[in-house]
């Protein structure tokens, strides 16, 4: 699976063959008025090619995101929902606007019990 540098943002994606996991780790800056562009089919392609693997998502070393990245976030949640991947969600605790922002999420985790959402 390839990598992603869009604008001020970077997603590294790997895969962790003895933890049957792939890891998707963000860092930079998402503030692209239209990001879903680039985003929707890029994660949409992760989620395609994970076959039985979680999932981690990790957002711990992003340090902004605009509104306009969420749409594209909760698609790829609901996308692998329906392929049953097991996600996790890191976010960071220190990071004020992470808090307030992923604290948001866990409200998807009743929703989607394939969704577990941690902050680090």
């Amino acid at each position: 699976m390839n990598n992603l540098s869009f604008n001020k943002l970077n997603i590294e994606v790997k895969e962790e063959e003895e933890n049957n996991l792939v890891r998707v780790i963000w860092s930079g800056t998402s503030d692209d008025i239209s990001p879903s562009k680039i985003l929707t089919p890029f994660l949409s392609n992760i989620a395609d090619k994970i076959g039985t693997k979680k999932l981690s998502i990790e957002l711990y070393d992003l340090e902004f995101m605009n509104s306009s990245t969420v749409p594209p976030i909760v698609q790829f949640i609901k996308y692998c929902s329906q392929k049953n991947i097991e996600i996790l969600i890191l976010y960071s605790s220190s990071k004020e606007w992470q808090k307030f922002s992923f604290k948001s999420f866990e409200t998807f985790a009743i929703v989607y019990k394939n969704l577990k959402i941690n902050a680090v």
